[in-house]
């Protein structure tokens, strides 16, 4: 249930909170809003979240602020990103029944904007910390909505392991649940940092021109609950084989999609390429390891415990490659004590 805050109560003193979320990984790809105000998707996506691409945030309301201001890696936001923020904060003040200013800081220890997805583990740590601020008691469906609506995929970052978004047809219906914990199956994601920078055409832009222009978007959408299925069934099943060739195609899927809006979408860089073709020519030699790309160059290599040592050393033998990051599947966004200021 959720327990809202009385806004006298929130009005004489400040009230503080901090949260840490990871990032999550999609399987089956988040691309395109139903409902662009709310965020509710165009089709149902399943991720599983990581343990060491994490955002740390801290949120305090007081009257002392006369309007919101917000921090992210000691950078003070303006514009766009921080309507983002104050938008979101408006949900949560919504909820409280105050109309108290924030100040937010947060760190992410990735890059930003670079197609792994920060917006996902921000708008997580930022829903969580701002409940532990304000009181709010929600559950785990309520949490979902509630981060949902500053960033789609965070939804998903609010449960740790598996985790599965119905997109749903109305606010209430679209929410993320939990299929299995981190600690059921031991895959492991390594990621190729190929280019840190922020991406030219973010998410939010690419995923209005693809349902706008391109002409095999509907095709896309109804893949979904395909590829979804053969995943489950692999996780049931503990099935590596089904889940990555169902991950990569899914990759594939996404990317033909964004290749084919107007003007074209094209995340991809040269180290990329070298990089699934490298892939491929692995699993030829028996490393079971399968690829899978969100909306930027970086390449996330699916693998089990067994093959992450040498996919690791082979990654960063690749001529563009600039480091690698090893994740295990991660655990729940949780409110923390250690604020940032």
């Amino acid at each position: 249930m959720v327990t809202k805050c009385h806004r006298n109560f929130i009005i004489n003193r400040n009230v503080k909170g901090s949260a840490i979320a990871n990032s999550n990984i999609a399987f089956v790809k988040y691309w395109g809003k139903a409902d662009p105000h709310l965020f509710i998707p165009t089709r149902s996506s399943l991720s599983m979240t990581v343990d060491k691409l994490n955002t740390h945030t801290t949120v305090e309301f007081s009257k002392h602020y006369g309007k919101d201001i917000a921090y992210i890696n000691g950078i003070l936001q303006n514009g766009k990103p921080l309507l983002k923020i104050i938008r979101h904060l408006d949900n949560l003040r919504k909820y409280a029944n105050t109309i108290l200013k924030a100040k937010v800081v947060s760190n992410n220890n990735f890059p930003k904007g670079a197609g792994l997805a920060s917006s996902a583990s921000g708008f997580a740590a930022l829903t969580v910390a701002g409940c532990a601020a304000l009181g709010l008691e929600l559950d785990e469906k309520e949490l979902s909505i509630l981060s949902r609506k500053g960033s789609g995929s965070s939804s998903r970052s609010i449960k740790g392991g598996y985790v599965h978004w119905f997109s749903g047809k109305r606010s209430e219906e679209s929410y993320a649940h939990q299929l299995y914990d981190e600690n059921y199956f031991d895959l492991r994601d390594v990621v190729a940092i190929v280019k840190p920078e922020e991406k030219k055409v973010s998410s939010r832009s690419g995923m209005a021109m693809s349902m706008e222009t391109c002409p095999f978007y509907d095709s896309f959408v109804k893949m979904s609950s395909i590829n979804i299925k053969k995943i489950k069934e692999g996780l049931a099943e503990k099935d590596f084989k089904k889940i990555g060739e169902t991950i990569e195609f899914e990759s594939f899927l996404l990317h033909s999609v964004m290749m084919t809006t107007k003007p074209p979408l094209v995340y991809w860089s040269p180290t990329t390429v070298r990089i699934i073709n490298e892939i491929q020519s692995w699993r030829e030699e028996g490393i079971e390891a399968y690829k899978t790309i969100d909306a930027g160059p970086n390449v996330h290599v699916i693998t089990l415990p067994e093959y992450v040592r040498e996919v690791e050393k082979r990654l960063n033998q690749i001529e563009g490659v600039i480091n690698t990051i090893h994740n295990r599947p991660g655990g729940d966004t949780k409110a923390v004590s250690k604020h940032l200021f």
